[in-house]
C-alpha cells in the first residue's frame, strides 16, 4: 500500500523585473524571488500531552493510571497488560479495550483494514520502553462485557521524550471512527484526529483495497487444508506477514468449547473419500456473533473463514460470517440439520441447545444382513428440549458386519450408538462400526 505524506505547502515566487538602458545599451534583468515557505499540519497526537500525575505505586485497576508492560496484543483495540495492584496483593495481567475506538476484526470476525489496525497497535507497543495505562474512571472501569477494562494507552519508545495517545493515533492513521463522545476527557481531540484521517482519506476513509483482506474465498476441503498448514510454507497462510488466506470448505460440527472469557470455538470435520476423517479448528469469538447461535454439533456446513495462527496453532475464524438465509461462496450457511447423529437416552447434553442431532436409545423392529452390510431398523424417540415431549421415529442403520457375529443385534434389543445421516432427510444412518454399538 502506498504511504501518504500530507503536507500542505503555499509556494509564492515574485520576480521583480527592472529594465533600464543608456546610450543604446541594456542592463540584463534581474529576477529576485521570496522565500518558499511549506506549512506541516500538525497531528492530534502531537499536541497532546500525558498531564495526570501518578506515583511509581500506582497503579491502573485501583488508582485508574499506572505504569504497565505489554504480554500480548490481541488486536487492533485489544491488547494484555501485565501490572502491580493492591487489589491482587501482587502482579496481575488484565485485558484493556481501548477507549473511544473501535478497529474493525481480525480475530473472531475478520474484517476490512481489521489486520492492519492489529499489526499498527503491535509494532507501537512491541516497541514501547514505558506503557502508561489511564481509565476515565477511578478505579478503572469495565467494558459492556464486563471482561476487560476501558482505557487510553499511552507509550514512549527509547528516542521520545513526550508519551503519546495510541487510541488517538489510531483514529488519526484511520483505522477506527472515533467513538469518543460528548464530555469525555480527550473528546476534541478524538474529533479531530477523525477529521484529520478522513480529510487525507486514511484506510477506513479511502477506497484503497487493503493488501490484508481478500473477500473471495478458496474453495478447499477440510484434508487440503489441513495438510497444507503442516507445511513450513503453507499456501493458505504467509508467515512472514502474518495473514492467512480466506477459505471455504465443508464439514460438520463435531464439537464445541466455551473459554472462561466467553468465546467460543469449534472443531469441524469431514470424512474423506478414503473412509479417513480430517478435522479442523474453528473460532466464533463471543455469542454476540450469530454463528454461535447456528453452528448446533451435529449439523453440516458450508463454512467460509479466515486462517490465523493462535499460540502455535492454526484456527479458522469463521465470525462474520453467517448472516441468516442467506447462502453462497462468501458466507457461512447450514447444508443439513441432521448429519452426525447421537442416539443415546443418557445424551448428558440432552437439553443443551448446542448438542440437537441425537435421538434416545434405538429399539430393534428387523434384522438383516447381505454383502457384508448389517442392516437394522429401529425405532428411537425425539428428545425436544422439553424432556416430557417425544416423538417416535424409525431409522435405517448400516452397519459393517462384525467377524465374530451379531448374535446380540436381534428384534428387541436396545443399543445406543452414532452414525451419518449422509443423504438429508433419508434416516438412513452409518455406523462406522459394530464395536460403536453399546447394547443395553
Amino acid at each position: 500500500m502506498t504511504k501518504k505524506k500530507i503536507i500542505i505547502s503555499g509556494l509564492s515566487l515574485l520576480f521583480l523585473v527592472g529594465l533600464s538602458g543608456c546610450n543604446g545599451g541594456g542592463t540584463p534583468a534581474t529576477t529576485t524571488p521570496t522565500s518558499q515557505t511549506a506549512t506541516t499540519v500538525t497531528k492530534p497526537s502531537d499536541t497532546l500531552k500525558l498531564t495526570r500525575t501518578y506515583t511509581d505505586s500506582s497503579n491502573f485497576v485501583d488508582n485508574g493510571i499506572g505504569n504497565a508492560t505489554l504480554v500480548a496484543a490481541t488486536d487492533g483495540d485489544t491488547a494484555t497488560f501485565k501490572m502491580s495492584t493492591k487489589s491482587a496483593g501482587g502482579e496481575e495481567s488484565v485485558r484493556i479495550r481501548f477507549q473511544d475506538i473501535d478497529t474493525p476484526e481480525s480475530t473472531g470476525t475478520v474484517e476490512k483494514w481489521g489486520k492492519q489496525a492489529s499489526k499498527f497497535t503491535e509494532e507501537k507497543l512491541t516497541s514501547a520502553t514505558s506503557i502508561v495505562l489511564e481509565s476515565p474512571t477511578t478505579p478503572a472501569g469495565h467494558d459492556s462485557y464486563g471482561e476487560r477494562y476501558l482505557g487510553w494507552v499511552w507509550y514512549k519508545t527509547a528516542t521520545m521524550t513526550e508519551y503519546k495517545n495510541l487510541n488517538l493515533e489510531i483514529v488519526e492513521n484511520g483505522f477506527s471512527e472515533s467513538k469518543a463522545t460528548g464530555g469525555n476527557k480527550y473528546d476534541s481531540e478524538f474529533i479531530a484526529a477523525q477529521s484529520y484521517a478522513r480529510t487525507n482519506a486514511l484506510h477506513i476513509w479511502s477506497d484503497e483495497d487493503d493488501p490484508y483482506y481478500n473477500d473471495n474465498p478458496t474453495e478447499v476441503t477440510i484434508k487440503e487444508l489441513a495438510a497444507d498448514l503442516k507445511k513450513d510454507n503453507p499456501t493458505y497462510y504467509d508467515k512472514e506477514s502474518g495473514v492467512g488466506s480466506k477459505v471455504a470448505f465443508v464439514g460438520y460440527v463435531k464439537s464445541m468449547t466455551k473459554s472462561t472469557s466467553g468465546t467460543y470455538s469449534y472443531v469441524a470435520e469431514a470424512q474423506n473419500e478414503d473412509g479417513t476423517f480430517s478435522t479442523i479448528n474453528l473460532y466464533a469469538g463471543y455469542s454476540s456473533d450469530t454463528i454461535n447461535d447456528q453452528l448446533h454439533v451435529g449439523y453440516l456446513f458450508h463454512f467460509v473463514g479466515s486462517v490465523q495462527l493462535h499460540y502455535s496453532n492454526f484456527q479458522i475464524a469463521v465470525g462474520g460470517t453467517y448472516v441468516a438465509m442467506t447462502t453462497g461462496p462468501k458466507y457461512t450457511y447450514r447444508l443439513q440439520k441432521d448429519y452426525l447423529m447421537t442416539f443415546n437416552s443418557n445424551n448428558e447434553n440432552l437439553l443443551k441447545k448446542m448438542e440437537t442431532s441425537f435421538r434416545s436409545n434405538a429399539t430393534v423392529t428387523a434384522v438383516s444382513e447381505a454383502n457384508g452390510v448389517l442392516t437394522v431398523t429401529a425405532n428411537v424417540l425425539k428428545k425436544s428440549n422439553n424432556a416430557e415431549e417425544t416423538e417416535k421415529e424409525s431409522f435405517t442403520f448400516k452397519i459393517p458386519t462384525p467377524e465374530n457375529g451379531y448374535s446380540r443385534m436381534v428384534v428387541g434389543a436396545i443399543f445406543s450408538t452414532k452414525g451419518y445421516q449422509k443423504t438429508k432427510d433419508s434416516k438412513v444412518i452409518e455406523v462406522l462400526s459394530y464395536s460403536d454399538i453399546s447394547f443395553k
